[in-house]
């Protein structure tokens, strides 16, 4: 290969090839020696092409590579939006790039992109000349910061025809990812990264380093809490400390709850002890505040958190509609011993951490929207991960009617919640309208509440997906279908673009045009929207009344605050038959677009008197049970393909609906009960002599097995994210367990989960390491298996947390602007700053290299050969007479300019041209042929016979051509002298 040269646009990938242009020196040697057999021009002619054919062949041969170099520059701002971040800084760093960006270095198609960055990274302004530095939309999680997110995603944006350059805005310090790596991937591909650090020291900052708790206590044990902070000076303050959100009065006889303390610069650590009185997880939190003037400027880092889980009987958590609606499972539990709590799903403690506490929850007719994404997830967790167990009880709001088909709960439950097509009765439609571009985040939320929709309804409905399009115009991001497994559905609302749409007529009419071409029972739409776009018209809202389409608002965003707007959205609902939502929070989202799309579903409530059959009483929660009462209602199911087990059946008329069914789920267990517990659909079971029993017998079979009380799990906070699990298993004999088969997990404050490895490093101890730096509690389960010393098998579950206040974006008291200079120097970028006037050009090239495109170019050096080839070949073979060919040319001329004779004419002259030759050979003696000759030689004509008057006939003059020979030479004469060769003897 012939290297690149920095003054050629080309080189060759295989250069031994260009030795065969050296076939010119014996081409033209041959050729000379044919140059008589050709006309001098032709000659020449022929010699050309030749040589211009074994050029290009050669050079084809070689594999030209062709390089041009670009004059485009993209240049990728990422902004470090995470919460570390000084909000003055910022918004300087904003005015200085959005004047930097618009320099004179900047040309017409230059690029420009942006990205911002907390927890991951989003570009917000995709590649492009008319893209402008904006910080809208940021990035939805900006507790973490991930710098080499924002590269790795630059990279990725970078068009392959223009330089590239990176200029990152951030304050250095990352909690997640490596920029250093990320920084050598992009020096790698010549790209400079150009930094802006934002510099910043907190002087007199007060930081609640942690708060150490016991990860495992008994019942009435006291508990010593030692409570570690850390200041940079003098400070003064109280401590507060809550205990499950009560306060705890740590100042002893003195007045008030709050311990007063004088913090000296380092390290301060004070201890207290606390009782633990009830059983489950014990969360404690301490917070430090500051006196008024003590400089400290960061409140979220003045706070601290940990968890003790204090073993004790079991109970059972009851989350009902707040209507006692699980009034009568409540006191069956109790009757038989069970303590229980019955909560709102609003009050539900966040985290699966305070769902630790019970052996078992219920879920006794609630509906889906009334739980937030995070608390569906905690539920699957606790059951799946923790080994607790769960009961889901039907009501008009329950189960499949109550939006729970999709859930991330759904998968646990065990029977399908959305049965069969041929057991419903009618479908519906819904038509989703969205416009979201202008609330924060609103690509995120816009995405969120189709899918959270999507998910609710049932595979035989019917759902589309309008926005913005071209223009006014409305465009089918979905167009109107069966919902069937949600994959298309859902992919669609993946490819919102999130339009400002100016005026609802053009969706809300194209809504209404594709409800009216479906077969549904139940028309819906829900429209979210600012409230900024013109009002559709009185006719159009006519229309929909008239359909019985009904249409839901929801209005949030940047307008929201308008009265104006608020009053034409309730208008538009209120007169279609729909809800108005006024949204303050983003997060009540997906609860209101699940329970709107409900209204579309289909009818999954069966009410009726209902006889009822035990079809397996063998084992589980029903053992021993013979029959049950009748019903009054429930919500159609059908069994699932799996495991789970069906023990009661609804009897009608041609099926056998479930109506009690259970199965084991993760490490935890799962029944489910289609009707309800109430006197609505279960009045005979409310007086039924052995509801009590029956109940008691289904709780205790769910409830996770009690943690052995000789077991003690700790968790020890490494810093930096680092955390290492001890296990020491005794048995009641205070024998070590060695050999326990564990299977562990971490359930991290976002409900994710990740695995845990437990080694034994020795006699009953087990040790594992994990990582964790989100803020929040996270907890660790572990299942074991195994035998005692006496060798009877122990099986169980433990479990234990560790608490993070905060992230460790508040840990950071100073930059890091260190690491920032070194990526510069690393990457061959510039350090820029905000005060420095002779570096504010984002766009300028200096020390820039601009990159090359090789483009390939033997093909079409190979079509070029291929048609000299054929022109080389005609050259040498074929011969034109230009003679002839103007005598053809002049005599096609004439023919039409002639008038032609008249057929009449034409065919006299023929005739009188064959009778005179008909006379002629008349008058010619026919010649005889010799019928004894044998030896092929034709008989003398009769010209060689004597005339009728005794004379011999005069001997006609016989001109000899000399064969064919003579024939080619002369022609080949000929076209010489009229300039052209012919074919020669020695031609090559």
């Amino acid at each position: 290969m012939i290297n690149r040269g920095s003054f050629l646009p080309i080189y060759f990938e295989q250069p031994g090839w260009l030795l065969l242009i050296l076939l010119l020196i014996p081409s033209w040697w041959w050729l000379t020696r044919s140059r008589d057999a050709f006309a001098p021009g032709r000659w020449i002619l022929i010699g050309l092409t030749r040589s211009v054919l074994i050029i290009i062949l050669s050079i084809a041969l070689a594999e030209p590579i062709i390089e041009s170099r670009a004059e485009d520059l993209t240049v990728a701002v990422i902004v470090d939006r995470s919460r570390s971040m000084p909000r003055s800084s910022l918004e300087k760093a904003t005015d200085w790039l959005e004047e930097a960006a618009d320099g004179p270095a900047r040309q017409a198609s230059d690029r420009l992109a942006v990205i911002q960055l907390g927890r991951d990274a989003v570009p917000t302004a995709m590649p492009d000349p008319a893209s402008v530095l904006s910080l809208a939309n940021g990035p939805a999680d900006v507790t973490e910061t991930n710098l080499a997110r924002g590269i790795e995603l630059a990279k990725g944006l970078f068009p392959r025809d223009s330089a590239s350059r990176i200029v990152l805005v951030s304050d250095g310090n990352e909690t997640i990812g490596n920029l250093q790596a990320a920084a050598d991937m992009a020096r790698d591909s010549g790209i400079p990264i150009d930094v802006l650090p934002i510099e910043y020291a907190y002087e007199d900052e007060i930081l609640f380093d942690r708060l150490m708790a016991p990860s495992h206590a008994r019942m009435g044990q006291s508990l010593e809490l030692r409570l570690v902070l850390r200041s940079r000076g003098p400070a003064s303050g109280r401590l507060i400390l809550e205990q499950d959100d009560a306060l705890v009065d740590i100042n002893g006889a003195a007045a008030g709850h709050a311990l007063p303390l004088q913090l000296e610069g380092g390290v301060h650590v004070e201890r207290i002890v606390v009782e633990s009185d009830e059983p489950g997880p014990i969360q404690f939190k301490a917070t430090f505040e500051p006196d008024p003037g003590s400089g400290d400027r960061i409140a979220a880092n003045n706070t601290a958190s940990a968890v003790t889980m204090v073993s004790g009987v079991g109970s059972v958590l009851i989350i009902d509609d707040g209507a006692d609606s699980g009034g009568a499972f409540a006191r069956a539990l109790n009757q038989s011993g069970i303590a229980t709590r019955t909560t709102l799903p609003s009050d539900l403690e966040p985290g699966v951490v305070g769902m630790l506490g019970y052996d078992m929850i219920a879920l006794v007719g609630v509906p889906r929207w009334s739980f937030t994404d995070m608390q569906v997830r905690d539920l699957h967790a606790y059951v799946h991960d923790t080994g607790g167990g769960l009961l889901v009880t039907g009501s008009p709001e329950g189960l499949g009617a109550g939006g729970w088909i999709g859930s991330a709960l759904e998968p646990a439950i065990p029977l399908e919640l959305d049965p069969p097509a041929e057991r419903q009765i009618v479908k519906g439609a819904l038509a989703i309208i969205v416009h979201s571009c202008e609330m924060p985040q609103g690509n995120y939320w816009g995405q969120r509440v189709a899918e959270a929709a999507i998910e609710t309804l049932n595979a035989a409905d019917e759902v589309g997906i309008i926005e913005k399009g071209a223009g006014e115009e409305a465009a089918w991001v979905l167009p109107m279908q069966v919902v069937g497994n949600r994959q298309v559905a859902l992919s669609a609302a993946r490819q919102l673009t999130f339009g400002d749409m100016q005026m609802f007529e053009p969706s809300m009419k194209a809504a209404l045009q594709g409800l009216l071409q479906v077969d549904a029972g139940q028309r819906h739409v829900i429209i979210i929207s600012d409230g900024d776009p013109s009002p559709p018209s009185a006719e159009l809202i006519n229309q929909y009344a008239q359909n019985k389409v009904t249409c839901t608002t929801v209005m949030v965003g940047g307008h929201g605050n308008n009265p104006q707007h608020a009053a034409i959205m309730q208008r538009m609902a209120s007169m279609t038959g729909g809800t108005f939502y006024r949204v303050d929070d983003p997060k009540q989202l997906p609860q209101i677009f699940i329970k709107e799309a409900r209204v579309v579903s289909r009818s999954l409530i069966q009410e009726g008197q209902y006889p009822t059959t035990v079809v397996d009483n063998q084992s589980g929660p029903i053992q021993g049970f013979e029959s049950v009462p009748m019903i009054d209602g429930y919500v159609l199911t059908s069994p699932r393909e799996s495991l789970s087990r069906i023990g009661i059946v609804v009897t009608n008329d041609t099926h056998g609906d479930p109506l009690y069914a259970w199965w084991n789920y993760g490490l935890g267990r799962v029944s489910a009960f289609t009707s309800d517990l109430s006197s609505l659909w279960a009045a005979r079971w409310l007086s039924w002599s052995r509801f009590t029993a029956f109940w008691e017998q289904g709780a205790r079979w769910l409830m996770r097995s009690s943690s052995m009380s000789d077991f003690e799990m700790t968790i020890q906070d490494e810093g930096g994210g680092e955390f290492v699990v001890d296990l020491t298993a005794l048995d009641s004999d205070a024998a070590f367990l060695n050999f326990l088969r564990t299977q562990a997990v971490v359930i991290a404050p976002d409900g994710s989960t990740s695995g845990l490895d437990l080694q034994q490093m020795g006699p009953g101890q087990y040790r594992g390491e994990f990582q964790q730096r989100q803020a929040g509690t996270s907890v660790v389960n572990v299942n074991f298996v195994g035998r005692d010393v006496k060798g009877e098998v122990l099986q169980g579950n433990v479990q234990a947390a560790v608490s993070r206040a905060y992230s460790d974006e508040y840990r950071d008291l100073v930059d890091n602007a260190v690491m920032l200079r070194r990526v510069a120097e690393r990457t061959g970028g510039r350090i820029l700053s905000m005060d420095d006037a002779l570096v504010s050009d984002l766009f300028d090239r200096e020390s820039l290299v601009m990159p090359s495109s090789a483009q390939p170019a033997w093909t079409t050096l190979a079509i070029i050969a291929a048609i000299l080839l054929v022109l080389d070949v005609a050259l040498r073979r074929l011969a034109v007479d230009p003679e002839r060919v103007r005598e053809a040319i002049a005599k096609a001329s004439s023919r039409r300019e002639r008038k032609g004779d008249s057929s009449l004419s034409a065919w006299r002259r023929t005739k009188r041209s064959a009778r005179s030759r008909t006379t002629i050979q008349h008058e010619q003696p026919v010649p005889r042929r010799a019928s004894g000759s044998e030896d092929g030689q034709p008989l003398p004509s009769s010209e060689n016979t004597p005339k009728e008057g005794g004379g011999q006939s005069k001997e006609p003059e016989v001109q000899d051509d000399g064969g064919m020979t003579s024939r080619l030479k002369a022609a080949r004469d000929r076209a010489r002298k009229k300039g052209f060769g012919g074919l020669g003897d020695d031609e090559p």
